[in-house]
């Protein structure tokens, strides 16, 4: 009847559950290697800071104004785009953080339905 069908159908769904891949280690391994590349990053940052440094003071020195505007924009472009560079890594870093976070929840959430309905299925 009804509860035979219901049955069948809830069993397919919990078993729908069971296959959700919940692969924590993939992203746990996501983020270490991404922590290993803003290592990377954060080591060259004496190395940009130095180069901005020195950079200004050869601008200072042009007498030409075209040129000096040249190399200054060319030296603010390095700047800003290495500060976007660790703006982006940053975000990536706070994304995979979330997303093993919302793996953990979506994981804790899936176990408490299937035990609430293994529960229910006596009434």
């Amino acid at each position: 009847g009804i509860n035979a069908e219901y049955g069948a159908e809830k069993q397919d769904v919990l078993k729908e559950f069971d296959e959700i891949p919940m692969d924590r280690d993939k992203l746990d391994r996501m983020l270490g290697e991404h922590e290993v590349t803003i290592r990377d990053i954060e080591d060259k940052k004496p190395n940009i800071e130095a180069i901005l440094e020195k950079g200004g003071l050869i601008v200072e020195a042009i007498k030409h104004p075209e040129t000096k505007k040249a190399a200054s924009d060319k030296l603010d472009d390095l700047g800003k785009n290495y500060r976007d560079l660790e703006i982006n890594c940053a975000a990536i870093t706070r994304k995979l953080k979330d997303a093993l976070g919302d793996m953990s929840d979506l994981d804790d959430r899936l176990k408490e339905v299937v035990r609430w309905e293994d529960e229910s299925k006596d009434y």
